[in-house]
C-alpha cells in the first residue's frame, strides 16, 4: 500500500459497540433463509424437472404455434410511434420549488419523470419525491368521480359532474346575498393564473384565500416583512458564497428548494477546480444538510437564536464592524449576547464561536447565513438576527437575491388562527379545499375540523380520501393528478414554467382550476383557455405570434425573462433596527431534553403516505423504512437506559403515542426527534397504519407554531420491536471503502488519504475493441439525497417488498446509498456513498454461476440473462460489494389496478426466484447506439445518461466510454482523488469514486 488509512468506519451503533446480536450477523451471508410462497401454478424447479419432457414432445410434434397478430393503430396518432418514447418539457408541482421536468411517455402513459437540463433553476436535477409523484399518478385508491358526502357517516354518494356543478352553483348564488365568507383553502401557490384565477372568483363574494402548508418557512416571510418591509421569500446564491452558516435550515433534504440548493452547493465545492465552500451547520435536530456539514455544533432547541445573538455580538458590538456599529438600537439589543456569555450557558467552546465570527468577517460578501428549522423554537427572532448579520456581511445583493424574489402565495398560521374562530362564529358560508389534509397537519387543539363542521357547504377537491373529507365534506369534487391537467409556475421574478397534461384523466377528476371556472361561470371556456389568454397578457413580450411563443414555451417548458440570471447581481436591502425587539431572556444553564419534530425526506409532511417507492426508501440518516420512529443521541439513550428498538411512550398534556427508539449518532443530547406525517386513519392501502401520528405534539400558539423544544414525559412500555434498517447488513468490517482528506491535505497533495494497492495477476488481461463503460462518482458532491434510488427504481422496474421483507434483508434496490460514520458517536463525521454493481472485470460473480446467467459483456458490462437464472444465489454469496437482489417471491403480482400502468416496457419485470442487479441502465445505452447508427456517426460523450446521473441534484456521477481518453468519465477515472473500493480483492470495478474533501479550515 501506498498509504495507509487508519480512519476507522462505523455503519451503526451496533457496529461500533459490536453488540451481541450484531456480532452473528456478519457471518450470515443473508439475513433470513429463503421462506415458501404458495405456489399460484408451477413453481420454478417443477418447471425445470419437465423441461426435459416437453422439449422431447415439441420435438415429436413438430407442430407450429397458431399465428397471433397484434392489432394496429387504425388511424395512427401523428406524434406516437409503438416502441419510441415521447417526451415532453413540464413543471414539477409537488411543492412550491416548481423544478423544470421532462415527462417520458410511452403508448400515451407516463413512465418516467427526469429534470429538464435547460431550467435555470433545477439544472436537470429533481428530488426522490418529485420523481416519485408518477406513482401518485396510478395510486388506486385515487377518488375517481365526484359524489356529495354524508357528513355523519362519511358515506359517499357518486353524482356527475352536471348534477355537482348545478348544486354548488346555487349554494354560491345564495351567498353573494349574504354576509358570510367563501374561503379558498389550498397549498401554497406558486402559480400565477392560478392566483388570478382565485383572486377573480372570489371578487363577487366576501372571498378569502389562504395559501398553507406546514412546511413552508413563514418565519422567514415574517422576519423579511419587520426586516425589510418586503414579506417575500428571497433568491439564495449557494454558489456565490466561501462560507456557509446554517441555523437548522435543512436546505438538502426539505427547505424551500432542496434540488437547486443541492446544485448550488455542489457548485461551490467543486475542488478540482479550487472551489471548496466551508459549510457550518448549527442544529438542534440532525438533518441531511447537518451530515454534510464541515464542521457542525449541536446545541438544544432554541438556542441557534443566541448562537447568532453571540456571533453579531463578536462582529458588530465588540468588533466595531459593518455599518451597523455604533448604532444604539443594536448595541442595545446585543449588549447581553457576549460570546463567552452565551457558550458558558450553552456548552460550547468560546474559541470555537470566536472562529467562526472571524471567519465571517474574512467572507464577508462571500458568506450566507440560512435559518432555520420549519416552525423552530424563536424562529422568526432568529431569522431577524440572520438578517442583521447577512447585512451586515453585505451578503445582501451578493449572495442573497432580492430582484428575483419568489413570488409563492403563502398566508400565515395566524391567518389560520383566524378563520377557524370565523368558522366557529358562522360567519364563513363555504369552504373550498384544495390543501393537503389540515384536518390532519393543523393542531388538534386549534379545532379546525370542528369549526369545518360549522360551515354549510364545504367543497374538497383532493383526489384521495383524509381527515379532512371524513370530518366535514358536503361534496368531494377530486381534481386531476398534475401529469393530467395544465398548470404554470412562477418560483423566481421573471421566470414563468408550464406544465402540461402528458395523458388524459384516468378517471373521472377534473382539475381544481377547471372547477372554478365552472362554479363561478367565469368568463373562460376552460383553465386551458383561461391559462393561455393569462400569458398571452403577461408573459408574451415577444414580436412573434402568440401561437409561435406558446409552441416555443411548451417545448422548452419555460420562459425566462431574466438574462443571464445566475450572474445578475441584486441590490441590497436596508436593515430595519426596530425589527430588533422582543428576544426572550438566555436560559438557563443545563439544557433538558426536549422533542423536535421534523419533516420526512421520503413522505414530507405525509402527503406521500401511500406511495410505496417513497415508503420504502431508507431514511438518509437512519436507513430505516416504512415507520416513523423517535431519534436518541447515544448518550441519551445510555443515561436512560435505552437501547434500539425499544417502545416508549411519549406524552404531552393530552396527547400520547408510543414509538420505536432509534440511536441516532450526531443528534443533539437534548433533543428528540421524530418524523411527522405518518399514521393517518385513511392513509390508503399503502400508507393506511404505518407509523404514529405525532402532529399533535405540536404547539400552536396564537401566531405561530412551534414544532422542536416541546416538553414531553417519557414512559419505557418494556416492549421491543425490529426496526426495518436497510444498512444493518451491509457492514464496512474495516475494509477499504471509504477514503477521504481535508481541503489543506487535498491542495498539498490530492491522492491524500487514499491507499493504493499493488496488484498482481495471473489473468490475461480483458480487451474492448469499442467502448468500455464506465462510472465515476464524486464523494465530495454526494449529498445522499436518495434521489438517483428512486431515479433508478422508476426506470428498471425495480420492486417494492414491504416491511416484512426489509426486515429479513430482501429489499430489492440495485442503488443504495450507505451511510458511514468515523470518530466519536457523540459527534461524528459523515459520509454517504452511492454502492451499486461495480461492473468488476474480475468479476466474482461470474465464475460461480453453474448456468453461465451472468457473463462478460465485449464492452465491459456484467450481464444477467434472466431466463438461464436458476435461483443458486451463488453470485450473491460470492459479491464482495452485496449489490445483487434475489426475487424471493413473485413481487409482480402484488400489482393492483393501474399500478403496472407505471412499468418501464424496455425494462423486462423480473420473476420469481431470478437474481437482478445494476445494468448501467443497458436499456439507455442500447437505445442510444441505435440512434447514432440510423444516423451514420459515433456516440458522443455524454450522449448517454443512466437514469441515477440524469437525476442527481449535485451532479456528483458521470457515465460514459473509459477507451475515450476525452470523455469526462476517463478523466475523473485518472483523477489522483480516485478510488476503487475494495481495489485490494483485484475485482478490478469500472466504477471510481473519488474521495471525500472535508474543508476543515
Amino acid at each position: 500500500m501506498e498509504q495507509m488509512n487508519t480512519k476507522a468506519y462505523w455503519g451503526s451503533i451496533e457496529e461500533l459497540q459490536q453488540i451481541a446480536d450484531f456480532q452473528t450477523t456478519p457471518g450470515k451471508e443473508f439475513v433470513a433463509p429463503p421462506m415458501k410462497q404458495e405456489a399460484t401454478s408451477m413453481e420454478r424447479r417443477t418447471f425445470l424437472k419437465l423441461m426435459g419432457a416437453s422439449a422431447l414432445a415439441a420435438s415429436i410434434s413438430c407442430s407450429r404455434r397458431p399465428v397471433e397478430k397484434i392489432i394496429p393503430y387504425v388511424h395512427k396518432p401523428e406524434e406516437i410511434t409503438p416502441g419510441i418514447a415521447n417526451w415532453y418539457a413540464s413543471t414539477c408541482g409537488e411543492c412550491s420549488a416548481a423544478c423544470g421536468t421532462l415527462i417520458k411517455t410511452r403508448e400515451g402513459r407516463p413512465i418516467k419523470i427526469e429534470g429538464n437540463k435547460k431550467h435555470p433553476l433545477s439544472g436537470g436535477g429533481l428530488c426522490a419525491r418529485g420523481q416519485a409523484s408518477l406513482l401518485n399518478l396510478y395510486d388506486p385508491d385515487r377518488l375517481r368521480e365526484p359524489a356529495a358526502v354524508d357528513r355523519r357517516s362519511g358515506e359517499y354518494t357518486a353524482t356527475t359532474w352536471e348534477l355537482l356543478d348545478r348544486s354548488i352553483q346555487g349554494e354560491l348564488q345564495k351567498l353573494k346575498e349574504s354576509s358570510k365568507k367563501v374561503v379558498i383553502f389550498t397549498d401554497p401557490i406558486v402559480s400565477p393564473s392560478t392566483k388570478a384565477l382565485i383572486d377573480e372568483f372570489l371578487i363577487p363574494y366576501r372571498g378569502l384565500h389562504i395559501a398553507y402548508s406546514p412546511l413552508f418557512p413563514e418565519e422567514l416571510l415574517e422576519a423579511n416583512s419587520v426586516s425589510f418591509g418586503e414579506r417575500k421569500l428571497p433568491q439564495y446564491r449557494l454558489d456565490r458564497a466561501e462560507l456557509l452558516v446554517s441555523f437548522g435550515a435543512d436546505f438538502l433534504g426539505t427547505w424551500i428548494s432542496p434540488v437547486e440548493f443541492a446544485r448550488q452547493f455542489s457548485k461551490a465545492r467543486r475542488v478540482d477546480e479550487g472551489k471548496m465552500l466551508r459549510f457550518v451547520a448549527i442544529e438542534a435536530a440532525l438533518s441531511l444538510s447537518g451530515t454534510n456539514a464541515d464542521e457542525y455544533i449541536p446545541v438544544a432547541a432554541g438556542d441557534e437564536l443566541f448562537v447568532a445573538l453571540a456571533l453579531a455580538h463578536e462582529l458588530i458590538v465588540r468588533g466595531g464592524k459593518s455599518a451597523y456599529a455604533g448604532n444604539p438600537i443594536i448595541t442595545e439589543v446585543l449588549r447581553n449576547y457576549s460570546i463567552e456569555r452565551v457558550a458558558k450557558t450553552l456548552k460550547l467552546e468560546t474559541a470555537q464561536l470566536q472562529h467562526l465570527a472571524t471567519q465571517l468577517w474574512k467572507s464577508r460578501g462571500k458568506s450566507l447565513l440560512l435559518g432555520g428549522p420549519v416552525h423552530g423554537k424563536y424562529g422568526r427572532e432568529l431569522q431577524i438576527v440572520l438578517n442583521l448579520l447577512n447585512s451586515a456581511l453585505m451578503n445582501d445583493g451578493a449572495t442573497i437575491d432580492w430582484d428575483t424574489a419568489t413570488a409563492t402565495t403563502s398566508s400565515s398560521y395566524r391567518d389560520i388562527v383566524k378563520l377557524v374562530e370565523e368558522m366557529k362564529q358562522e360567519k364563513v358560508g363555504a369552504v373550498i379545499l384544495a390543501s393537503f389534509n389540515p384536518a390532519f397537519v393543523l393542531p388538534q387543539t386549534l379545532g379546525f375540523a370542528d369549526a369545518l363542521k360549522q360551515v354549510p357547504l364545504v367543497i374538497d377537491c383532493s383526489d384521495k380520501k383524509t381527515e379532512t373529507t371524513q370530518a366535514a365534506t358536503t361534496q368531494s369534487a377530486p381534481m386531476t393528478h398534475a401529469l393530467e391537467m395544465w398548470n404554470d409556475a412562477e418560483p423566481a421574478k421573471g421566470l414563468y414554467s408550464i406544465a402540461q397534461p402528458v395523458i388524459s384523466p384516468l378517471y373521472q377528476n377534473r382539475s381544481f382550476q377547471d372547477s372554478l371556472i365552472r362554479w363561478g361561470a367565469m368568463n373562460a371556456k376552460n383553465w386551458y383557455s383561461y391559462l393561455q389568454t393569462w400569458w398571452q397578457k403577461n408573459v408574451h413580450r415577444s414580436s412573434e405570434s402568440f401561437a409561435r411563443f406558446w409552441e416555443k414555451a411548451l417545448h422548452e417548458g419555460f420562459v425566462d425573462h431574466v438574462s443571464n440570471r445566475h450572474d445578475v447581481r441584486s441590490s441590497s436591502r436596508n436593515f430595519s433596527s426596530s425589527a430588533l425587539s422582543g428576544f426572550p431572556e438566555m436560559p438557563k444553564p443545563g439544557a433538558t431534553l426536549t422533542l423536535a419534530l421534523v419533516p420526512s425526506l421520503a413522505i414530507f409532511d405525509g402527503r406521500y403516505v401511500n406511495n410505496s417507492w417513497l415508503q420504502e426508501l431508507p431514511d438518509p440518516l437512519s436507513k430505516i423504512t416504512w415507520e416513523n420512529y423517535l431519534s436518541l443521541s447515544p448518550a441519551t439513550a445510555e443515561r436512560m437506559g435505552i437501547s434500539q428498538g425499544e417502545v416508549i411512550e411519549i406524552e404531552a398534556g393530552e396527547m400520547k403515542a408510543k414509538l420505536p427508539v432509534h440511536i441516532q449518532p450526531k443528534l443533539s443530547p437534548s433533543t428528540m426527534m421524530v418524523s411527522v406525517g405518518y399514521g393517518q386513519s385513511f392513509g390508503g392501502s399503502i400508507g393506511g397504519g404505518t407509523g404514529v401520528n405525532v402532529y399533535p405534539f405540536q404547539k400552536g400558539e396564537s401566531s405561530a407554531l412551534q414544532w422542536n423544544g416541546i416538553d414531553v414525559n417519557i414512559t419505557t412500555t418494556g416492549k421491543k420491536v425490529d426496526l426495518a434498517v436497510t444498512q444493518g447488513h451491509h457492514n464496512i468490517e474495516n475494509r477499504p471503502i471509504v477514503f477521504e482528506a481535508t481541503w489543506e491535505e487535498f491542495q498539498k497533495d490530492p491522492s491524500s488519504g487514499i491507499e493504493h494497492p499493488h496488484l498482481l495477476t495471473m489473468w490475461k488481461e480483458r480487451e474492448y475493441p469499442k467502448e468500455r463503460w464506465g462510472m465515476a462518482i464524486d464523494m465530495t458532491a454526494c449529498t445522499g439525497c436518495n434521489a438517483c434510488v428512486v431515479a433508478c427504481q422508476a426506470e428498471n422496474n425495480v420492486p417494492v417488498v414491504g416491511k416484512d421483507q426489509v426486515l429479513r434483508g430482501r429489499e430489492m434496490h440495485w442503488l443504495r446509498i450507505d451511510r458511514y460514520y468515523s470518530g466519536d458517536a457523540h459527534n461524528p463525521e459523515v459520509v454517504h456513498q452511492p454502492m451499486l454493481c461495480q461492473q468488476c472485470e474480475n468479476a466474482p460473480c461470474e465464475t460461480v454461476c453453474p448456468v453461465l446467467a451472468t457473463f462478460h459483456s465485449d464492452d465491459g458490462l456484467n450481464m444477467m440473462t434472466y431466463n438461464r437464472c436458476v435461483g443458486t444465489r451463488y453470485c450473491s454469496n460470492n459479491c464482495p460489494y452485496k449489490v445483487r437482489r434475489f426475487n424471493f417471491f413473485e413481487y409482480s403480482e402484488n400489482f393492483e389496478e393501474p399500478q403496472q400502468l407505471a412499468l418501464n416496457p424496455d425494462v423486462t419485470v423480473r420473476t420469481r426466484g431470478v437474481m437482478e442487479k445494476c445494468t448501467f441502465c443497458i436499456q439507455r445505452v442500447q437505445e442510444k447506439r441505435h440512434e447514432a447508427k440510423l444516423e451514420g456517426r459515433e456516440l458522443k460523450d455524454g450522449e448517454i445518461q443512466t437514469a441515477c446521473q440524469q437525476s442527481c441534484p449535485a451532479q456528483a456521477i458521470v457515465f460514459g466510454n473509459l477507451n475515450d481518453p476525452k470523455s469526462e468519465v476517463s478523466k475523473r477515472a485518472a483523477s489522483k482523488r480516485g478510488y476503487h473500493v475494495l481495489a485490494d480483492l483485484n475485482t478490478r470495478p469500472s466504477v471510481t469514486y473519488l474521495s471525500k474533501i472535508r474543508n476543515k479550515a
